[in-house]
């Protein structure tokens, strides 16, 4: 139990309580009524004055300021806004959706700001920087404003938990198109209850990147304070780990900053959207380094970093001096493995594939110009080495290249997968010389290079503008060898075999079009050499030529088979001239050439289009010689031999079809003259031919050995006509012809078929064989025949008539006079047919005087020649024919004759073997003086010497022989000679086979005595050596009949004929040669 005093108190205290709950009830009513009822809208323009004062920019509060009362009220405000820098790309830098402030009520009654939470909501920041490098985060308050933030008086602020919801920041740099964007999904900032400091938690997606970061950082009153504000992170950037340790001075104003950062993990790529620089792709990577400075001037110290790719390592040290600006970088790089492609990523650009390297360096500058000095690197790949040494002032664009480099190897073929262009095989390369420029454009200065193939080296020396794309290529190059067949495998093209050559010159452009300027070349081949001068636009394709050039040599044949055609065999030869074009297409301008084999001596001035194969040709041409047989040795066809010749013309097309225009040319062997112009259109084949001829000489014997057969003498010629027509068919027209006193006109033409055909249709108006006759008694004078014993009249050599079947002839020859010393013939025409081995000689006609003259002629030529001919003469004056070919002027009588005779062999003595016919001849009154001569030799003296008086046997009063022939047997049917002495009258055989005569001669005198009468001759032995003698038997049997005949008169002298088998009549009654019984040609 209480005592009264207590009691007292008790109540006291309970009343005192009640009215200190009760005031306190009716304070916080009152506070709530004034902070309910309260316009908060109207603070809008004090803390706009604030912000703008603290910051130089405006601050707008579009929205409700409203406050929700409770033990916390929470402070909201929406639509918040701080304006922009004036240059900004946009209105607003900071827009804000909501805030939320939530303050705790008691504090405030010890004027203690207590905020337990702050939340933004919808949160976008932009920054950004302009050409003069201003920041719109630069505030123009300065320090003291952002103190008054911090402060607002006397009033003290403190913060238990921020958190961010929805932030989307962006990053804008002058000059360039891209942001960096960073949105924030949630940020959540505590204040630690036992220590003075804050942790958060982060959760961003950075350029496309999660970003996760966790950590502990100074207090907010050491911010506000500008106390050292500790800061310690750890978590994740994409796939990498950072961890940053570390303090800063002032980190509200960033003044003092010293952390140490460390980056680990895997693909370094990965960053590139976070750190917004390229990076290289790695299997792991970690860097180290300290971080120190301010917001001006913050540096990158003591970087240790190592990346491993899949083909290389590098290691890096050093620092960055500004790393707000990128700038200051001072870093050592050492890298080695095995592919350098893999470090292309690093630099930007596309590196070779590699076996092996190892590249070292050091980097200075900034982000905007980074350079690397005192570089060196090596590189091998296959059979390939390089070395390089230098610097690269560009080191992030590759621009500023200066590096000395040298390569070597054996396939300079590995190159080209590398620089993207097909290089050629080779056996060993060595290259040397200074690059400048960059990467796209990279030149080669002061190089030097030799490569090797075979028998082939190649030197060059210059530079090479631009070295990636090999163009802008100028070198002094000098290419030798063996075989330039080895250099045109490795151009693509085909190019001649060679024992050696030489090519020299300036090289300019590309590997797509290379040429050569200032060039000069050589080779040889045998006895050739060829040299050569100018340029040409395209080396490898080899177009583009413009060349002067000179080939010598010995054989012309050789240089047939290096262009593909057959050439004639020279024994030296010169071609000269300007070669323009290509490979394919090469032209040969202003053009000479010479060329010597023997005598022979040609020259040619012109053009050719194209001389690979010898077409497009227009060449002047001159040639002599001496013997123009030799041409036939070089065109394969058969010229007459000669002692000079000349030609001149134009040579036009190809080798295939080679025309000759303007053509002249002469040629002479001893007295002959040939002359002719014109053309030929296909020279090669002798086709197309059209020319005019002139043929003269002394003496038409000389044309014998031309045609390969001997002709007689014949005087003097003068031949013209025009030529025309090929190898296979031969025209001559208007052919005029003058041989000695001789004349022909007309046309032939010459087939060469299966066996060559002549046809020819020929007129004349005198055929004078004067000198034809004189030619044939000079050779008889040497050729004539010593009478021997045993000796055969008849030859056996075999006769050539084998020729008839080597050519075919049709000739009609129509002839108005013929000329027999002082003989005048009226001829009329005959024709001349040779087919295949059978010759005809037809419609022989011609008239002397009264003397009608026909007659025809078959030979056939097979295993032995079969002839055949008949001819008649009707009413010859013989002695007047003798007297005016000046064989005999003592003979006066008329002749007809006529025969018709065919035989079979190869030799005159096998002919006359096989003789078959009859040959008759009817004589009228006459003198015959020694006419005896004419038939068999001495045969005359021998009969004269039994006939008595010689004188009385010249007068004739008729004659009549005819023989029937038969196998090589003549045998008389009729031999009768009336003579003012006598009758001589005969019978028996000749046989032409074996050259024996048997034959029985019956002299009748006149007037005669006994012993006279009773005497007959016997002639018989050879035919060269026959022997006359008495016939005693003969006369015994015939004595009688001949005593009886003496009774009737001179018919009775014929009696003994009758025995004989002649005629019945009187020899003299028979009056033409018809009543012989032999036929006429005309009557075949």
């Amino acid at each position: 139990m209480f005592s009264l005093s207590e009691k007292y108190y008790l109540m006291r205290w309970k009343w005192i309580v009640t009215i200190g709950v009760l005031m306190i009830v009716i304070l916080i009513t009152a506070v709530y009524v004034v902070l309910k009822t309260y316009d908060y809208n109207k603070l809008k323009p004090l803390v706009a004055q604030v912000v703008e004062d603290a910051t130089g920019r405006k601050l707008s509060l579009g929205g409700e300021v409203s406050l929700e009362i409770g033990l916390m009220p929470t402070l909201v405000v929406t639509n918040i806004a701080l304006a922009n820098v004036p240059w900004g790309s946009q209105a607003q830098m900071i827009e804000i959706e909501k805030l939320e402030a939530q303050v705790r009520l008691l504090p405030l009654l010890h004027k203690d700001v207590v905020v337990k939470e702050i939340g933004l909501f919808g949160v976008k920041v932009l920054l950004e920087t302009d050409a003069d490098a201003r920041a719109n985060w630069d505030f123009v308050a300065g320090d003291s404003s952002a103190g008054r933030l911090g402060s607002l008086g006397p009033v003290e602020i403190d913060v238990a938990r921020v958190s961010i919801v929805n932030l989307h920041f962006s990053f804008r740099r002058h000059g360039t198109h891209s942001q960096t964007q960073f949105t924030l999904a949630s940020l959540v900032i505590n204040k630690e209850e036992t220590e003075e400091a804050l942790s958060f938690k982060l959760q961003a997606d950075f350029n496309g990147q999660s970003v996760a970061l966790s950590g502990k950082t100074g207090g907010i009153r050491q911010l506000f304070t500008h106390k050292r504000f500790p800061l310690q992170v750890s978590g994740s950037l994409s796939t990498a780990a950072i961890k940053i340790n570390g303090a800063i001075e002032d980190a509200l104003n960033l003044q003092g900053i010293d952390v140490e950062a460390q980056l680990i993990g895997e693909n370094m790529a990965t960053l590139e959207p976070v750190m917004d620089i390229r990076l290289p792709k790695t299997k792991s990577f970690e860097v180290n380094g300290e971080i120190k400075g301010n917001k001006e001037s913050l540096k990158l110290e003591n970087v240790k970093g190592n990346l491993s790719g899949s083909g290389f390592d590098l290691a890096v040290s050093g620092g960055v001096g500004d790393l707000i600006a990128f700038s200051g970088i001072d870093l050592n790089l050492k890298s080695s493995g095995k592919d350098l492609a893999e470090i292309g990523p690093i630099i930007g650009e596309k590196l070779p594939a590699t076996d092996g390297f190892t590249v070292q360096g050091r980097l200075t500058g900034s982000a905007k110009l980074l350079s690397l000095d005192e570089a060196q690197g090596n590189a091998h790949h296959g059979g390939l080495s390089l070395a390089v040494e230098g610097g690269i002032k560009d080191f992030l664009n590759f621009n500023g290249i200066d590096l000395s480099v040298k390569g070597s190897g054996k396939d300079l073929s590995g190159i080209g997968p590398i620089i993207g262009e097909k290089l050629p095989a080779t056996d060993e390369f060595a290259l040397q010389g200074r690059l400048m420029g960059s990467a796209k454009a990279l030149s080669m200065l002061d190089a030097r290079g030799s490569t090797r193939r075979g028998n082939m080296r190649i030197a060059v020396t210059g530079a090479v503008k631009d070295l990636p794309t090999l163009r802008g290529i100028d070198l002094q190059s000098r290419l030798t060898g063996k075989n330039l067949e080895e250099f045109g495998d490795i151009i693509g093209e085909k190019l001649p075999a060679t024992d050696e050559f030489e090519i020299q010159g300036r090289l300019s452009g590309s590997p797509k079009v290379l040429s050569m300027q200032d060039a000069r070349g050589n080779a040889r081949r045998g006895g050739m050499h060829i040299a050569v001068n100018g340029a040409v636009k395209d080396l490898l394709t080899l177009r583009g030529m413009d060349l002067q050039s000179r080939l010598t040599g010995k054989n012309l044949e050789e240089f047939g088979g290096i262009i593909g055609e057959k050439l004639p065999a020279t024994d030296e030869f010169e071609i000269q001239g300007r070669l323009t074009g290509s490979a394919k297409t090469l032209s040969l301008q202003k053009a000479g050439g010479r060329a010597n084999r023997g005598s022979l001596r040609l020259s040619l001035k012109g053009e050719v289009k194209d001389l690979t194969d010898l077409s497009g040709m227009d060449l002047r041409l001159q040639g002599s010689g001496k013997d123009l047989a030799e041409i036939g040795t070089i065109t394969g066809k058969k010229f007459p031999a000669s002692d000079k010749f000349t030609v001149q013309g134009r040579l036009m097309g190809s080798t295939k079809a080679l025309s000759l225009l303007e053509a002249k040319g002469s040629a002479s062997r001893g007295s002959l003259n040939l002359a002719f112009n014109g053309a030929v259109k296909e020279l090669l084949a002798l086709e197309g031919i059209n020319v005019n001829l002139e043929a003269s000489g002394k003496e038409l014997a000389e044309i014998g050995p031309l045609l390969g057969s001997e002709l007689p003498e014949l005087g003097p010629f003068d031949v013209s006509g025009k030529l025309s027509g090929s190898t296979k068919t031969i025209l001559l027209n208007d052919l005029s012809a003058v041989v000695d006193k001789s004349d022909f006109n007309g046309l032939a033409k010459v087939e060469f078929l299966k066996h060559p055909k002549i046809t020819a249709r020929l007129e004349s108006s005198v055929i004078d064989f004067t000198t034809l006759m004189k030619s044939i008694e000079k050779d008889d004078e040497k050729t004539a025949i010593k009478v021997e014993p045993k000796r055969r009249l008849f030859s056996d050599n075999p006769l050539p008539f084998d020729a008839l079947k080597k050519v075919d002839a049709d000739i009609l020859l129509e002839a108005r006079n013929i000329h027999l010393k002082d003989a005048r013939l009226k001829f009329g025409h005959f024709s001349l047919k040779l087919d295949d081995g059978k010759l005809s000689i037809d419609k022989l006609e011609a008239t002397y005087k009264e003397t009608k003259i026909s007659g025809n002629m078959q030979l056939t030529s097979g295993s032995s020649i079969r002839a055949a001919t008949r001819f008649l003469v009707q009413n010859l004056d013989l002695g007047g024919l003798l007297r005016e070919t000046g064989i005999n002027d003592r003979v006066q009588a008329t002749v007809d004759l006529a025969a018709h005779l065919n035989s079979r062999g190869n030799s005159v003595r096998s002919l006359m073997a096989n003789l078959d016919g009859a040959i008759g001849a009817v004589m009228g009154e006459g003198y015959l003086t020694r006419y005896l001569d004419l038939i068999s030799l001495n045969l005359t003296q021998k009969v004269v010497h039994f006939w008595g008086r010689p004188k009385d046997a010249d007068q004739i009063k008729c004659a009549v022989v005819q023989f029937d022939i038969k196998s090589g047997v003549a045998a008389s049917r009729a031999f009768v000679f009336d003579t003012r002495a006598g009758i001589l009258a005969g019978e028996g055989e000749v046989n032409l086979g074996t050259e024996q005569v048997d034959y029985l001669l019956v002299p009748k005198p006149r007037h005669p005595g006994l012993l006279e009468f009773s005497t007959k001759l016997r002639v018989s032995g050879s035919i060269l050596d026959a022997k006359v003698s008495p016939d005693t038997l003969a006369l015994l049997e015939t004595g009688a009949r001949a005593l009886g005949s003496l009774a009737i008169g001179p018919l009775g002298l014929l009696a003994p004929f009758v025995h004989l088998g002649a005629y019945k009549k009187h020899p003299c009654d028979i009056q033409s040669i018809g009543q012989l019984g032999l036929q006429s040609p005309a009557h075949e």
